[in-house]
Formats: structure tokens, sequence, C-alpha cells
């Protein structure tokens, strides 16, 4: 389909949508340009081992020159289920912009993505594969391919995206549930592509999850491109989530970084690993990031008692000279970091400790951070929040 409007259309009951290959959705398989609005699926969808570009509500969705995409208050809640392939969403399985732009806004997902298969690429709570698009005010829920069969070769599993290129990411989250696999694994994204193309999060978290997999795992997002040229700005976000990695680069919040500016973010739970492990970032590849206004109190376990921090893991060590981390904290009363400065419990929960933060007390108008740390059952235990996060 190429164009026109789709609105209020739905599939109901307990249909289910079999496909060994080729574009496959819930509601639509394939479509380039156009007005979706108010679209729903609830029914199951099921792929083969060569599935590609498989959606709870649309398989494939594209822009061209003249002819732009908006998709606006569209759900799907029905289960997916494939033997293998790639480009795998709750929502949308595979999204691209070539000349004019896609704007995803109020839209979810809440259904599992569940794999029985092995050698799997791409999937995503809500989208598998974002290529050039805005996505906003959206989110998903449930378990994302974390059935311990199909971790070995699953690649760039986000519980919200999986594979994220040139993507610009507002108010978004992904909570409650599972997200596994083996490269790439993420509370919200998997993978951000910045080797040629800039990208954005902010705004956005992931909370209530345990996220598990082997290398470059992160509560919030698994891993940047290693030769990335391009920066990715990661501002106001945070992960409350349990994060197991099997093996190296495994963060609270980000597990590789590479070009990278984190500010005004922060992790709270728990990170397991074995090497460059860090309770916000488990490891950092270059001297061009910077991470700014930031903290940790997630508990770090080194597995084998290497390379790890309360804050970072570990900075690889021909390019640490460029980079930068300051102004951020971690609680010192679990493991040291070579990076940021340790405060104790009662310190991190003190408004006076965050120099030159924008923080105020709670719903104080025109700050970036919150605190009530003074009060009975305060938000967060008493530690900072952010006062920009539209929260569940």
């Amino acid at each position: 389909m190429i164009g026109g409007i789709i609105s209020e259309c739905k599939v109901t009951g307990n249909s289910k949508i079999s496909a060994s290959a080729g574009y496959s959705g819930g509601l639509i398989g394939h479509v380039i340009g156009g007005e979706i609005t108010a679209c729903s699926s609830s029914c199951k969808v099921w792929g083969g081992q060569s599935s590609k570009s498989l959606g709870g509500l649309i398989g494939e969705l594209k822009s061209k020159k003249g002819c732009g995409t908006t998709m606006l208050r569209c759900t799907s809640s029905g289960d997916i289920s494939v033997g293998g392939g790639s480009s795998i969403g709750g929502l949308i399985g595979y999204l691209e912009a070539e000349d004019s732009g896609i704007i995803i806004t109020k839209c979810s997902s809440v259904g599992n993505v569940f794999s029985t298969g092995t050698v799997l690429t791409s999937f995503g709570g809500l989208i598998g594969n974002l290529n050039s698009a805005t996505v906003e005010n959206c989110f998903s829920t449930g378990t994302i391919l974390n059935d311990e069969n199909s971790l070995i070769n699953a690649y760039y599993v986000g519980g919200l995206i999986g594979y994220c290129t040139e993507g610009t990411i507002t108010d978004c989250y992904h909570i409650e549930g599972k997200v596994g696999g083996e490269n790439g694994i993420g509370g919200l994204i998997g993978f951000v592509n910045n080797k040629d193309y800039f990208s954005k999060i902010e705004r956005s978290f992931a909370s209530n999850l345990n996220v598990n997999g082997q290398t470059n795992v992160g509560g919030l997002i698994g891993r940047f491109n290693e030769g990335a040229t391009k920066t990715v700005t990661v501002s106001q976000c945070f992960a409350n989530t349990s994060v197991n990695g099997s093996t190296y680069n495994v963060g609270g919040l980000i597990g590789f970084i590479c070009n990278a500016s984190v500010t005004d973010c922060y992790s709270v739970g728990k990170v397991e690993g074995s090497e460059s492990i860090g309770g916000l970032i488990g490891y950092v590849n270059d001297g061009n990031s910077t991470v700014s206004y930031c903290y940790s109190v997630a508990t770090v376990i080194s597995k084998s008692s290497k390379n790890y921090g309360e804050l970072i893991g570990y900075i690889n060590s021909p390019t640490a000279n460029g980079f930068k981390c300051d102004n951020s904290y971690y609680l010192e009363d679990e493991v040291n970091s070579s990076y940021g400065q340790g405060k104790s419990k009662e310190q991190l929960k003190d408004r006076t400790t965050y120099t030159g933060w924008n923080i105020l007390d709670t719903n104080t108008l025109g700050t970036r951070w919150w605190i009530d740390s003074k009060i009975a059952n305060a938000i967060n235990d008493g530690f900072p929040y952010l006062a920009n996060i539209k929260y569940p």
C-alpha cells in the first residue's frame, strides 16, 4: 500500500496471523507513506525461520520523497512468536524514512515478543529496526526475547527498539517484564548505530525490568557503534533495572558507549557481570564521550573482580585522555570508581551535595531535578529524580 489515510481500523479477538517469510503484520504487511491513526490489533502474529519485517500491527513502514508518514495513537496487544529472522517489533517490524520523515506519536505495544529459534537480529518491544524517525510519547511492556534457549545468536534486542539508526526518541519507556539476548541488549534500546548518524534519546526510561545478556548489556541501552563518528545525546534518562551480563561491558544505564554525551541521567537497581561492569556505564571506548550531572546508586557485582566501578567500569586506555566525567556521583558504600565522586547515602539524599546541578525541592517549576528526601515515603527513596519525566 502507498500513501492514503488509515484510521480507526481494528483486528480483534483471538485470531492468528502466520507467515513463513516476507512482510507480516497484525493489520498491515507493508505500507509507504500516509497517515495511520487510532488503529489497533490484538491478534497473535507468528513468523517462521526466515521472518523479516514482522510486527504486531505493521510489518514494514516506510516514507519516500513527497510521501511523509505519521502514526498516531496506534496499539498492539497480541503476542509475537518467531522461529528466526530480523526486524521484529511488538508494533512495527521495520521502519525507514528514505527522504521524508516518519513521526510515531502516542503509540504502544503491550504484548510479548518470543523466539522459538536462533540467529535473530533487531528485536524490539515497539519497533524492531528504526531508520531515520522520531518516536515520541510511546511505550511498551512485556517480555522481549527472554527465553533462555534463544539467548544465543540473538543480537540487538531492546525493550522499546532493537536497532536504532538516526532516531530521536523522546518521552518513551519500557516497563515490567524481561529483555534478553546475546549481544547489544538494552531495557529500552539494544543498539544505536552512530557510525555516520546522529541520534538523540531524552526524557526516557526503563523500569521494573530484568535485562539479561552476554555482552554489551545495559539497563537503558546495550551498546553504540564502536566505530562511531557521530555523537549520540542521552539526556534526562534513567534505568531502574536488574542487569545481568555473563561476560563483559555491562552497565546499569549503558553497557558500551562511543561518541556519546550522557547528561542528567541516573541508575538504580543491580548490575552484575564478569568484566567492565559499571553502575552507570560498563565500558567507554573513546575519548570523545562525556558524562555529566549523573549518578548511580546501583549495586555492582563483578563475578571476576576485574574492571568494575560504581559509576564507570572501564575506559579504553589508549583513548581515555579526552574522556570527561563532571559533576557525577556514586554511592561509595558499594564499589569505588575511577571516575566521579563517591558519597555516602546521606550525602546523596542531600540537595546541597549536587553543586552546579539544576536541582530544587519537589514541585518547583523550571528545574531539571527534584529531590524530596525530607518527607515520608519519598519518591525514588529520597535520591534525586528527573522533574521532566512523564511517569506512568
